[in-house]
């Protein structure tokens, strides 16, 4: 940004300081996903990966009650409210602040509807991309026993909160 960049992607933690410094250059935009699919996909696409940086060795089940299985669940309100693992705030109080950061956002949309994405960014910034289907999972429809289900239901709660919140308001 300080280099005046004209575009910039990524997954990144929302910065309240960045935002206040640049929120005039620049369009805050981002795209949502189900966080239980989300969740699920990023364990097996993390589970397969040739390469070491981010790999996951765990089981499935085992993952799920690791500690970094645990705070993956809780990506939206850690990136939105820009927290890390080692913080030791409360989950309910990281949901409301990045709820408010959300809002901050100039388009939220949503992986399901990628359409709308396309049509929304056309007509707010007359912007026209056309986005590939990258990172394909290795395990496209991945068969998981109801009990582990609801442990990653339990687990994702307050990013599905969030979620529900973005559905709801944007």
């Amino acid at each position: 940004m300080a280099a005046g960049r004209k575009y910039i992607s990524g997954h990144f933690h929302f910065n309240k300081n960045i935002w206040e410094a640049y929120r005039d250059q620049y369009s805050w935009i981002t795209i949502l996903r189900d966080p239980i699919k989300r969740y699920i996909s990023q364990y097996f696409f993390d589970a397969y990966k040739p390469e070491n940086h981010a790999r996951v060795s765990d089981s499935l089940e085992d993952f799920i009650d690791s500690e970094r299985g645990k705070f993956r669940g809780q990506n939206y309100i850690n990136y939105f409210g820009n927290f890390s693992r080692y913080d030791s705030t409360d989950l309910q109080t990281r949901l409301e602040i990045a709820k408010k950061n959300l809002s901050k956002f100039s388009l939220v949309s949503f992986l399901d509807n990628l359409e709308q994405f396309t049509n929304d960014l056309q007509a707010q910034f007359n912007l026209t991309v056309k986005i590939p289907h990258m990172n394909k999972n290795p395990v496209s429809k991945p068969q998981i026993d109801q009990s582990i289900m609801k442990k990653i239901e339990e687990i994702c709660e307050y990013d599905s909160m969030f979620y529900a919140y973005a559905r709801k308001n944007f």
